[in-house]
């Protein structure tokens, strides 16, 4: 059972994780400054709402409960955000760098999961999330490297 426990436990981290990045992208997709951003933001935060649906079915199937309180980084990450907020602006620029924070994280958590022993349906599943994170991360260094680029993003 402490294995499955443990799986539990990072299929949380994970849905957690997915939670924090949708809530980001939300804000980030209200507050950006370019309208090819503001689409990216809101595409990731529909690509996380479906991490969520997944993860939280999963941790159902295996018998345990989802968590229902947001992680402390995230809360730690909106409140930062804010704060900088009313401070100065925040522009495009910052919002792609807390997007890849985002990114690392959830990457991270699924590379723990995937050190756990899961059913190989429900690690097909995932694969393609997976890919998904990976792929926002390579882009979101790519916009962050050359923003010309932004002009064109919304294509990917």
């Amino acid at each position: 059972m402490p294995t499955l426990d443990k799986t539990i436990t990072q299929l949380n981290h994970l849905l957690l994780a997915c939670e924090d990045g949708q809530l980001a992208y939300r804000r980030f997709a209200a507050d950006a400054e370019a309208a090819d951003l503001q689409q990216l933001f809101d595409t990731w935060a529909a690509e996380h709402a479906l991490v969520i649906d997944l993860t939280q079915a999963q941790i159902a199937t295996y018998g345990g409960r989802p968590s229902d309180h947001p992680s402390l980084q995230g809360v730690l990450r909106e409140g930062w955000y804010s704060l900088k907020a009313l401070v100065a602006p925040v522009h495009d620029d910052a919002r792609l760098h807390a997007a890849l924070e985002v990114e690392q994280q959830v990457r991270r958590c699924f590379e723990a999961l995937f050190d756990e022993p899961l059913s190989p349906e429900f690690r097909k599943q995932l694969s393609e999330p997976h890919e998904r994170a990976l792929e926002r991360d390579t882009q979101i260094r790519a916009l962050l490297e050359n923003p010309v680029q932004r002009d064109s993003s919304s294509s990917g």
